[in-house]
């Protein structure tokens, strides 16, 4: 139960990338857009360890079609996309193929009445903790329902329904993979009402009320429920500054009870995704959250998260953006671990980790389809338990065509 209670429309578009979204048909209009890309980065610590990071060299392809019809009334927009990742160093517990798969539609059945259906497929893979394992595969699948009826002028009655499955396909040996499977596989279930008003023709005020399920395939003993309760805000909230923000409380309860865990946690939550249209073509993008994962550390951890993004074109045909991000994820449980110092006992505590990022990308357009960028991105994490540390830079040459 975390962040994909918002409405799934804007997860399913960010998530699905710029690629799948190539295809921005016209009104009453249907548009098929290909697009190959290929990019090259090299990543200075790929197994993201503490100590002795290894550097290589990592290719990726692209190949992504992206679709839309837009009607009166009507959207419907879906896409694919393939990205194999083929390292220099340790292929055969790094290599992998990347695909996703998204399709969403909506239809306006009256003024301020909307319905809306939404899928996102990806097959993903986690990275290797060494040489020694394997890149942990992984699908997970998003869908998700929403319904907004009109009751009078303003005042507006919504559902909202989400359904996240998670599926491990293959770890380092047959053991571990039984282990990530048994652990991690579960279903994901939000589901509930809000009730609104239309303060607007393109902003929407509401409250809200879900319950949420976790539903483990073989791991029942970390089944939960819970609930949220909240309002938000979504739409053009000002006349440049357009998305959603929503502000509750979430609460979990575990069907069953583990010595040293908590079993049940009532906290405050939000989620936000925003973008500012700001003067001299200036755009600035921000997002954030709070919530509960899952996790094989302790049953869960809190998550709170915030990243920005300001993008700038340079010329009439540079564009140039900067990225950030920072983090902070607590756990509930003590937990003994070993330092990287082993000449020290093992340390007693709650895990806390904060993770950082900053990055600088540049495009240039080459021609009006085909682009060409640079991007350099470093990532810390710094935990009290410092096995979990490292830092990792990453810097990528890519190239792609949309035809």
């Amino acid at each position: 139960m975390n962040k994909k209670h918002r409405t799934i429309v804007v997860v399913a578009v960010l998530a699905a990338g710029g690629a799948i979204a190539a295809a921005g048909p016209n009104e009453g209009g249907f548009q098929i857009r290909p697009r190959v890309g290929l990019a090259g980065t090299y990543d200075s610590n790929i197994f993201l360890a503490p100590q002795r990071a290894v550097a290589a060299w990592i290719a990726e392809p692209e190949l992504s079609v992206g679709l839309g019809f837009r009607g009166k009334r009507s959207n419907l927009q879906g896409g694919y996309e393939i990205m194999p990742r083929i390292y220099s160093e340790y292929q055969q517990v790094n290599n992998a193929i990347h695909q996703t798969a998204m399709l969403t539609g909506s239809y306006e059945f009256k003024p301020g009445g909307l319905i809306g259906l939404d899928d996102l497929f990806r097959i993903t893979s986690d990275p290797a903790t060494s040489e020694l394992t394997r890149r942990a595969l992984r699908n997970r699948n998003d869908g998700a329902f929403m319904l907004d009826l009109p009751v009078g002028s303003k005042l507006y009655f919504g559902l909202r329904a989400t359904d996240t499955i998670h599926h491990y396909r293959s770890s380092a040996t047959p053991q571990e993979e039984l282990g990530l499977a048994y652990l991690l596989d579960r279903n994901e279930l939000v589901a509930g009402a809000r009730l609104g008003v239309r303060a607007t023709e393109k902003t929407k005020v509401y409250a809200f009320y879900k319950v949420a399920n976790v539903d483990f395939k073989k791991n029942d003993v970390n089944d939960s429920k819970g609930n949220l309760m909240g309002a938000g805000i979504e739409g053009d909230l000002t006349a440049r500054l357009t998305g959603i923000v929503e502000a509750n409380s979430v609460s979990r309860k575990y069907s069953q009870t583990i010595t040293g865990e908590p079993n049940e946690y009532t906290t405050g939550g939000f989620s936000a995704t925003l973008k500012w249209k700001a003067p001299s073509d200036w755009t600035v993008g921000v997002s954030g959250g709070r919530g509960f994962q899952e996790s094989v550390f302790n049953r869960y951890y809190m998550t709170n998260t915030g990243s920005v993004s300001i993008t700038k074109p340079v010329g009439k045909r540079f564009e140039a953006q900067v990225q950030g991000s920072y983090g902070v994820d607590q756990y509930p449980g003590k937990r003994s671990a070993f330092l990287l110092d082993r000449t020290l006992p093992p340390l007693v505590a709650r895990r806390k980790d904060t993770n950082i990022s900053a990055g600088l990308k540049l495009i240039y357009v080459l021609l009006p389809r085909q682009t060409v960028s640079a991007r350099y991105l470093v990532r810390q994490r710094t935990s009290n338990f410092d096995t979990y540390n490292y830092t990792d830079s990453t810097v990528t040459l890519s190239a792609d065509y949309t035809f």
